[in-house]
């Protein structure tokens, strides 16, 4: 392969992995502001999030090239996001949503099943 071929491969590769990290990110982000009450930590949470995912993006764009943003990159960061969000989002946040539900109305569930059973 040439050397061309090598840079835009390794670019697309890193811009890839950009794109997933900012969404790890930002799943983060709402699973911590679903359990903060205040508004100003929600807003404080919501702004460094996003100064997180510029500073990523910036370090991901100098490690692939230099800084210097190209078509190829940004696709591969998108098609990282939509991975994201379509594949491996799903398959994380369906079990985590399922457990930590569970696990809120856990005792609520077996109240109402002994009181059934008390009934009869």
């Amino acid at each position: 392969m040439t050397e061309l071929m090598n840079r835009q491969i390794h670019e697309i590769y890193i811009m890839f992995f950009c794109g997933i990290s900012i969404m790890l990110i930002f799943m983060a982000r709402d699973f911590l502001m679903s359990y903060c009450q205040r508004k100003r930590i929600k807003y404080f949470l919501y702004i460094s999030s996003w100064m997180i995912a510029g500073f990523l993006f910036w370090r991901f764009l100098y490690c692939s090239s230099y800084g210097r943003v190209s078509l190829p990159g940004l696709i591969s960061m998108l098609v990282g996001i939509l991975l994201w969000k379509n594949l491996i989002y799903g398959i994380i946040s369906s079990p985590m949503t399922y457990f930590s539900y569970r696990a809120g109305k856990r005792d609520t569930e077996e109240e109402k099943v002994n009181e059934r059973q008390e009934e009869f």
